[in-house]
């Protein structure tokens, strides 16, 4: 923590703090721990999950983790400075202009990578608030993901289904966890659940790229939840290609079995890419590299017990 030079702040949320700094004289990311007495047990918790899973997390669509203390009072995570979120660049758009398609379709292949690489991991990961806010650039445009404070290592008990898609089991985890306006209904009916509460977010953010507007824009997150309890989805415009409704209908069924595992979305935006539909090359390639999509080994389910400083 000595070795790091705070500057402005760029983000925060219910006990941190994110600012950005100066590190070894390299530009970073650094959340600080901020918080009462009274939440600070809940508070340190997110902040260790957060710490012990990005440690094992490499990925091109994966914010790197830098460095962290667990120190009490120097509680720290370091990471990749961004330039912005997703989130930023919908809302920076001028009245009546949209992000463009094959962009939004980008962002959202790159998501899907990372999420792939994520459910694949020994012990699987699931990140359970997948939203725009958690969603960075960085200085090309491509798009990482982050935000693991309410992650979590998923016992790996099926042996059927290693992709987290059909055949899953959903008997471990329960709660609603995550923000409303992208929760997956039987999340917010705290069924019990499994890896198809990520691809159901997924198809929410997909949704919001493709059409620059949040989905049940104009009611409250608590609204867009009861009407995913209901059955109900955003309306799909006719306009919309085919293949990219389609995708959407998959990803976000009522029924989590019935939703594709991010190994086979990938597979259908290949896909729908070989059948016409524009999506943007990655900033500075004429197509994207076959290297960018293999996942380096996952996490270890051990977190860190003691508090202590790393540098990665």
């Amino acid at each position: 923590p000595g070795e790091v030079e705070l500057g402005a702040r760029i983000g925060g949320g219910s006990f941190g703090v994110v600012h950005r700094a100066r590190w070894r004289g390299t530009p970073v990311a650094a959340k600080c721990l901020e918080t009462t007495s009274a939440d600070r047990a809940l508070a340190l918790k997110d902040f260790t999950i957060e710490a012990s899973i990005l440690r094992r997390l490499r990925h091109p669509n994966i914010v790197m983790l830098l460095a962290f203390s667990t120190i009490r009072g120097r509680e720290i995570i370091l990471s990749e400075l961004m330039r912005c979120s997703v989130l930023d660049e919908l809302q920076a758009l001028a009245p009546g202009k949209t992000l463009p398609r094959p962009r939004a379709l980008r962002w959202a292949t790159e998501i899907a990578r990372g999420m792939a690489y994520l459910h694949s991991c020994k012990p699987p990961v699931l990140h359970r608030d997948l939203k725009p806010g958690n969603l960075l650039l960085d200085g090309s445009g491509s798009c990482r993901i982050s935000d693991f404070g309410l992650a979590t290592f998923r016992a790996d008990n099926r042996a059927s289904s290693p992709d987290g898609g059909p055949g899953e089991s959903f008997s471990d985890l329960t709660g609603a966890t995550g923000s409303y306006r992208f929760m997956a209904p039987e999340v917010a009916l705290s069924k019990p659940y499994g890896r198809p509460v990520d691809v159901y977010s997924f198809a929410m953010i997909l949704y919001n790229v493709y059409d620059s507007v949040a989905p049940w824009y104009g009611e409250t997150g608590k609204a867009a939840a009861k009407h995913a309890i209901r059955g109900e989805r955003p309306p799909i415009p006719r306009d919309w290609d085919s293949k990219i409704g389609e995708l959407l209908r998959l990803c976000w069924a009522h029924e989590p079995f019935e939703r594709p595992s991010f190994a086979a979305v990938l597979d259908l935006f290949d896909a729908a890419r070989d059948a016409g539909v524009d999506v943007e090359a990655p900033p500075g390639l004429g197509s994207p590299p076959a290297a960018a999509a293999r996942a380096l080994p996952g996490p270890d389910a051990t977190p860190a017990a003691k508090p202590c400083c790393v540098v990665m």
